[in-house]
């Protein structure tokens, strides 16, 4: 081998240890330090064939997503669980599945948690303050879909929790105006102090409002519409709040002493006429692409 070959045969070896000392140097998190959990979103339930609304699940479907779950060796885990292991207080079972359910309507608890119980789940139910207990429209004697109210969901939440999904800050434009807010994000022309005032009170309302439940208030917050902003987000930890929930799909990587991987959680919506194998299939689809 002539002496320039030999240099530059060296010199790719040189290379080649420094790339694998690179790689083994990067810095790798145990597998037992992280968790991988899918969020599942619903909304409301109904038993009857004609009810086509999109957010709305018959339950005989419910029960057999349920039944399918279970088999499938999902461990049902809550709000408080992810909070306890990130804080390095607690663990995770090998497949968590937490269960969200947005709104808060009568039917969760007549239809729902019945079916929750009986295949061995928990839930958690974000309920829009201003609705609680309510069959018409704030302010208004527009009808709306039931909600059921706190005395309703007391004897329910030894099985489930409940957390806020915004006291007043879920409007609708239909009834609210199109100058209504867009779930907690800031208005046009709206100064700061101004919006940290106002997303600090329908927070801290709607926390005093679940306060006569049993049990600790979680901090906890689902937004509204999945809208959110970097203001929106350091206003609520600010205040306290651990966990953050949106609407964008996908499944959540947690670790231990990262509070961050608490903030602005996926979910996966699972939308009426899905079927237990398409479920399963999202869910490990979802886990899958975090690895």
């Amino acid at each position: 081998m002539s002496k320039r070959k030999w240099i530059i045969a060296a010199v790719a070896v040189l290379l080649g240890l420094c790339v694998l000392l690179a790689v083994v140097a990067v810095p790798r998190t145990p597998a037992a330090q992280t968790a991988d959990v899918a969020i599942l979103m619903y909304h409301a339930f109904t038993e009857d064939e004609a009810d086509t609304g999109s957010l709305c699940t018959l339950a005989s479907e419910f029960a057999r997503q349920l039944s399918a779950l279970r088999d499938a060796g999902y461990t049902s885990v809550g709000y408080a669980d992810l909070i306890e292991f990130v804080n390095g207080d607690g663990k995770l079972p090998e497949k968590p599945l937490l269960i969200s359910i947005d709104d808060g309507y009568q039917n969760n608890l007549d239809l729902a948690a019945p079916l929750l119980e009986k295949y061995g789940f928990c839930a958690n139910i974000a309920v829009i303050g201003v609705s609680i207990g309510r069959t018409t429209y704030k302010d208004t004697d527009i009808p709306i879909t039931p909600h059921f109210s706190l005395e309703d969901a007391r004897p329910w939440v030894a099985r489930g929790v409940l957390t806020t999904h915004s006291y007043d800050m879920h409007q609708v434009t239909a009834v609210d105006g199109a100058g209504c807010r867009r779930g907690v994000l800031q208005m046009p022309g709206e100064a700061e102090p101004d919006y940290i005032a106002a997303l600090t009170q329908d927070y801290t309302h709607a926390q005093e409002q679940l306060a006569g439940l049993p049990g600790k208030v979680l901090p906890v917050f689902t937004y509204p519409f999945g809208a959110y902003s970097e203001l929106s987000e350091r206003v609520l930890q600010e205040l306290g709040v651990q966990v953050t929930v949106t609407i964008a799909n996908g499944a959540n990587r947690l670790v231990k002493g990262e509070p961050e991987t608490l903030r602005l959680l996926h979910r996966i919506h699972v939308w009426r006429g899905t079927k237990p194998d398409m479920l399963l299939s999202r869910i490990d689809g979802a886990l899958q692409a975090l690895r």
